[in-house]
C-alpha cells in the first residue's frame, strides 16, 4: 500500500506543478527502502533545506529534504522564470527562503497529505524547516525508518525532495498499509468501476494457437531451403494449445469451416492454471 501511497505522491507534484507552469513537467519516485535514522541524516549536503513536517492526527514526524534544485524551480516558477541556480552557493535570501517555505507548505505537506487518503485522513503541516540535520532530531538514532525520493523535471530543469519517515510514525495505520491496494478502499470510485468492467470485456487480446513445440539444432535449419519438409510430431485429430502470452486460455481441435482452417474449442482453461 505504501508504494500505491508514493506513486500518488509524484502524480500529485505533477499535478500541482503543472498549474503553475506552461512547459512540460514530468514526475518519478523511487521505491521505499528501509534506513536507520542517524544513517540517513548523513546524505543531507549544505544546499538542502530540511523540511519537519508533523501527522496531525498521529502525531508522528517526518522529514522532507529539499535540495537545491526543487528550491531553484520553485523560485523560478514564482518569480517569472527558471534560471540555472548560481555555482556553489551554501545559503538563500530571505525571499528565496520564504519561497522554499511555501513550497514545503503548500505542496510538500498538501501533497503527502492527498497521497495518504487512500489509507487514512490525516493533516500534515509545517512544523520549521531546519539548516542542517542536527536541527531536526524527530527520532534516535538507531530508529528504523523508510526513505524515498521524488524526482520532479519542469522545463528542462530537475529537483528531488528525499522523504524520511520513521516506521513509529505510520504506527496507527500499519494496517491499512498492509492491505491490498486493489482491493476496495475508501477513495473507490463506483462510477469509474462500472466503466472499466463495462470495457474490459472490449480490450483486444493476441492469441497464439502452438501446434507443436520442439528443439531443432542449428545445423538443420541451415539446411532448409524453400520446399523442405518439415514433419510435425502431431495427428489431425490432437488438441492444440492456445495461449495469450504464457497463459493457457484453450485446448481446441484443427477443423475446417467454409474452406478455412479452424479450431473447435473442446476444454476452456480461462483462469485454471493462472497465477494469482
Amino acid at each position: 500500500m505504501l508504494a500505491g501511497i508514493i506513486d500518488r505522491l509524484a502524480g500529485s507534484f505533477a499535478t500541482s506543478f503543472r498549474m503553475i507552469s506552461r512547459g512540460t513537467v514530468e514526475a518519478k519516485a523511487d521505491q521505499p527502502r528501509p534506513v536507520r535514522f542517524a544513517e540517513f541524516m548523513e546524505t543531507p549536503r549544505p544546499t538542502d533545506v530540511i523540511a519537519v513536517l508533523r501527522f496531525g492526527a498521529w502525531g508522528g514526524q517526518c522529514l522532507a529534504v529539499i535540495d537545491s534544485g526543487m528550491a531553484n524551480i520553485a523560485v523560478g516558477l514564482l518569480m517569472g522564470g527558471l534560471t540555472v541556480p548560481p555555482p556553489g552557493r551554501r545559503s538563500y535570501t530571505a525571499i528565496e527562503r520564504a519561497v522554499v517555505e511555501r513550497l514545503a507548505r503548500d505542496q510538500v505537506a498538501v501533497n503527502l497529505a492527498s497521497a495518504f487518503a487512500p489509507a487514512a485522513d490525516v493533516d500534515v503541516m509545517l512544523d520549521y524547516l531546519a539548516n542542517d540535520a542536527a536541527e531536526a532530531p524527530i527520532a534516535i538514532p538507531a530508529a528504523p525508518c523508510l526513505t524515498w525520493r521524488v524526482s520532479v523535471t519542469v522545463e528542462g530543469h530537475t529537483g528531488s525532495i528525499a522523504f524520511l519517515l520513521p516506521r513509529a510514525a505510520i504506527e496507527p495505520i500499519r494496517a491499512q498499509l498492509s492491505r491490498d491496494p486493489a482491493g476496495p478502499g475508501k477513495d473507490s470510485d463506483a462510477a469509474w468501476r462500472a466503466h472499466l468492467q463495462s470495457e474490459l470485456p472490449h480490450a483486444g487480446m493476441a492469441l497464439k494457437a502452438v501446434i507443436e513445440s520442439r528443439r531443432v539444432s542449428a545445423a538443420e535449419i541451415l539446411r532448409w531451403r524453400v520446399g523442405s519438409t518439415l514433419v510435425l510430431n502431431r495427428h489431425h485429430e490432437e488438441p492444440i494449445d492456445v495461449f495469450c502470452d504464457d497463459l493457457l486460455v484453450l485446448r481446441a481441435r484443427m477443423a475446417e469451416q467454409g474452406g478455412r482452417i479452424a479450431l473447435h474449442v473442446e476444454e476452456r482453461r480461462l483462469a485454471e492454471d493462472w497465477p494469482p
